[in-house]
């Protein structure tokens, strides 16, 4: 999926002893300040403004 790729921001939460990824995302980030995270191929969420900045907060610390 070559648009994967475009994603603005990835991220991932691993289980390393263990081998498993827990929790993969993809972000795109609006214009309108608001953000769509895509999880699997029919799997995504939009946030709106407010949740992309408390998001962007947690992935900033």
């Amino acid at each position: 999926m070559s648009y994967l790729s475009e994603a603005e921001a990835f991220f991932s939460l691993d289980i390393p002893k263990e081998g498993i990824s827990e929790i993969r995302r993809y972000i795109w980030y609006l214009g309108d300040g608001s953000a769509v995270l895509y999880y699997t191929a029919t799997g995504y969420s939009a946030l709106n403004r407010e949740q992309t900045i408390e998001l962007k907060n947690i992935l900033e610390q």
